[in-house]
């Protein structure tokens, strides 16, 4: 009907009408629930957040690659992990000879309420090294874009210890203990 109608008119009548069709299809839209002024505000607020972290994660990022220890690259993940809202974090790296290392914040002072996730620095290598992150903020389970950010950081965290102890091994390959990452 509405294509009947806009043949048959003049520029400035087919204007009206698409008019009155936006507005009509707005207020079906919003009174079906589709549309609401608060989810479009929780929407730009989410985004906003998103950008905020994903600057944040490429700020990691810059200093996982330029990491000159693992010290370094435990500092970058605490400081990226107060970003992504955490209330603890720890870094578990397994070394030669089957011991291992960790490097851990807030668990023990976050109580028994804390969402805990663990992200592999090497996707295919689950729980051999690996990120641990927890979240008291009532929260049960961590959302996508959250996931997406921890994931990228995992990657830049495994490719700066990979670095240094390589670096590491080549200077001092009688001192050196080499994270081995790979298994």
């Amino acid at each position: 009907g509405v294509g009947l109608v806009l043949s048959f008119s003049t520029a400035r009548q087919a204007t009206l009408v698409l008019v009155a069709l936006a507005a009509l299809g707005y207020l079906a839209l919003r009174r079906l629930g589709f549309f609401s002024v608060a989810q479009v505000h929780r929407v730009l607020e989410d985004r906003k957040r998103n950008l905020s972290v994903r600057k944040e994660i490429r700020r990691a990022g810059e200093a996982l690659r330029g990491a000159a220890s693992v010290e370094d690259v435990w500092e970058a993940l605490r400081r990226a992990a107060r970003v992504l809202g955490t209330a603890a974090v720890a870094l578990h790296l397994p070394w030669d000879h089957g011991t291992s290392m960790m490097w851990t914040e807030g668990f023990d002072a976050a109580g028994t309420e804390l969402l805990r996730a663990r992200y592999g620095l090497l996707p295919e290598r689950p729980g051999h090294a690996y990120v641990e992150l927890g979240w008291s903020d009532g929260r049960v389970l961590v959302d996508r874009d959250t996931e997406i950010a921890i994931e990228v950081l995992c990657e830049y965290a495994a490719a700066g210890v990979e670095r240094i102890m390589r670096i590491a091994h080549a200077n001092a390959p009688e001192l050196a203990k080499v994270v081995n990452l790979r298994g």
